[in-house]
């Protein structure tokens, strides 16, 4: 269900405005809004399972996915391993639909483990709560 169905919302900004609108507000305030909107909206549905030697398991996929802005003086960015100047971000996705559950902006030269078990704490603090017997467990 869309996010305005949810949140019953009858309109909403296009990505531009709703970009400008963001700006103006404070940093540490529009943080935690949107973990908090991105946390009701997690624990809303289903994630979808894998079946793995009869156990029904939540995937969660963690990934750096290097972004280029080649020619760019941002702050941040910097020759990546992919070979070109950009970002490092790390992202995490839950479920067999891949919602979106943390993500972090890195500057392109941070190596791939650095501060990797730090974003897997902040991803585990974001899961829903799925309920008695729930267990963790990590695969490459």
């Amino acid at each position: 269900m869309p996010l305005d169905l949810k949140r019953g919302v009858k309109k909403v900004a296009s990505e531009p405005v709703f970009r400008c609108r963001s700006d103006d507000l404070p940093p540490a305030r529009t943080h935690v809004g949107l973990r908090k909107l991105n946390t009701e909206l997690l624990s809303s549905g289903p994630f979808g399972y894998i079946d793995v030697e009869g156990l029904d398991l939540v995937p969660v996929d963690i990934d750096v996915s290097p972004l280029g802005h080649s020619g760019s003086s941002k702050e941040g960015v910097s020759y990546t391993y992919k070979g070109h100047d950009g970002y490092a971000p790390i992202f995490a996705y839950v479920g067999t639909q891949g919602h979106m559950l943390e993500c972090e902006l890195r500057p392109g030269k941070q190596h791939c483990q650095s501060g990797t078990t730090a974003f897997i704490a902040r991803s585990v603090e974001t899961l829903p709560n799925p309920g008695p017997g729930w267990k963790m467990s990590a695969s490459a």
